[in-house]
């Protein structure tokens, strides 16, 4: 249970508000926001079957509707991921807007190797056009390239 009565979480990417519910269960105040109308639909509608005061808002984490420093907590589980890096960058600048000082962020990101990620590239053909995969592959094609014109140079070609 929450110690600091003062302490509220925002859940950002909350869909139907597993995360908020869980913090409710602990006694932590929190409130979800999500994209989806029909999420926050499911979202309150559970919430009344649980009897849990809470709120879910629909919203855009990028452009969160709150003043600055308004939370103790902002959590996101596995939704920024799905983000460009330009609003990743943006979504997370807000986190930070929004959280007090000496507060907490917890983003919770799959692993670059892990086996759901993996199949997500694999999908893509592994293109992201951004990140690890890319830079790996054009250092991997310097690396090629300066061994292709050494063995040409050692040749005599």
């Amino acid at each position: 249970d929450s110690d600091d009565k003062d302490a509220l979480l925002l859940d950002c990417g909350c869909h139907w508000g597993r995360w908020t519910f869980s913090a409710a269960r602990k006694g932590i105040n929190s409130i979800g926001i999500a994209p989806s109308l029909t999420a926050v639909i499911a979202a309150r509608q559970i919430r009344r079957r649980l009897k849990l005061p809470r709120r879910f808002l629909v919203g855009d984490c990028r452009y969160l509707p709150f003043r600055d420093d308004t939370f103790s907590d902002v959590f996101s589980g596995s939704v920024v991921q799905h983000f460009s890096r330009t609003n990743a960058k943006r979504a997370c600048a807000d986190f930070f807007r929004v959280l007090r000082p000496a507060g907490n962020c917890l983003l919770q990101m799959p692993h670059i190797f892990g086996m759901s990620c993996l199949y997500h590239l694999a999908r893509l053909k592994f293109r992201d056009g951004h990140g690890i995969l890319r830079d790996q592959a054009a250092a991997s094609t310097a690396v090629s390239e300066k061994s292709t014109r050494a063995n040409s140079a050692s040749s005599g070609a």
